[in-house]
């Protein structure tokens, strides 16, 4: 899930998510209780990072994990400052790390299980947005399901809708975003950043690839005749156990990781 900078809003969202998906498969009458339970990976938003001033996205980073945290998320993946610029160097992906350890750590949030229950304005809060969400849920079915919708244009247009309201915030001051439509400052700020050299990179792969023994045909009727035998796998447990029989007479992992894809099972 993505977390955005509206703090409070997106601990309730977590939290009316697990609402709405233990209403949704009580339906089917599970016979695990766990299967209830919704599992969540939280990322903190990329939309949210600006390019100006981007010491400032450290905080913005912090704020959202911390609401992930809040909201009861199981994994969490942190942004670095400068990732509205270029991929994250060595120093900035500390920092980014480094955030969720000092939230592990020293604030000792993740001790508690949501500290935020029994808050009026929290509750009141995930009780808006599980309403909220179960019309659009029900407006999706009466479309037919979320293929039809798409098909119809329906998500696509909800989506333009809210990007234009936001941006008319943002444009008016309304919504304030520090360093770049209010608090700016009158200078760069010198951060070096990652550099990738993409013909470089480009070219190490191809001959990588050339070089590979699939490529060079040493493997092939080796593996022409494996595929059909991880394809006949009938659950998962026997599916792996076949891809890994044929990793070790392969001698690489490699070959399944790029061409598992083209099984059908």
């Amino acid at each position: 899930w993505g977390i955005g900078m509206n703090h409070f809003m997106e601990i309730a969202k977590l939290r009316a998510g697990r609402l709405l998906w233990s209403k949704l498969i009580k339906k089917f009458d599970p016979k695990l209780k766990k299967s209830s339970m919704l599992r969540t990976h939280c990322q903190t938003s990329g939309w949210s990072l600006t390019e100006q001033d981007p010491f400032n996205n450290i905080t913005r980073t912090c704020i959202e994990a911390s609401a992930a945290i809040f909201g009861g998320t199981q994994s969490l993946h942190t942004n670095s400052l400068d990732e509205a610029i270029a991929l994250p160097t060595e120093f900035s992906s500390r920092i980014a790390r480094n955030t969720q350890l000092h939230l592990q750590h020293e604030t000792k949030i993740t001790k508690t299980v949501d500290p935020w229950g029994g808050s009026y304005y929290l509750e009141s809060l995930t009780n808006d947005l599980v309403d909220k969400a179960w019309t659009h849920i029900e407006e999706i079915e009466s479309y037919g399901g979320m293929t039809k919708a798409i098909e119809k244009g329906i998500p696509k247009m909800r989506i333009e809708q809210s990007a234009t309201k936001k941006q008319a915030k943002i444009d008016s001051k309304r919504d304030i975003i520090v360093g770049l439509n209010e608090f700016k400052v009158n200078y760069d700020e010198n951060i070096q950043y990652l550099e990738i050299n993409n013909k470089k990179v480009r070219n190490r792969k191809v001959i990588e690839i050339k070089l590979h023994p699939m490529h060079m045909g040493r493997h092939l009727p080796l593996w022409e005749r494996g595929l059909p035998r991880i394809a006949e796998g009938k659950v998962a447990k026997e599916i792996l156990s076949r891809q890994i029989g044929m990793s070790k007479e392969l001698g690489t992992e490699i070959i399944i990781e790029n061409d598992i894809g083209v099984v059908k099972l």
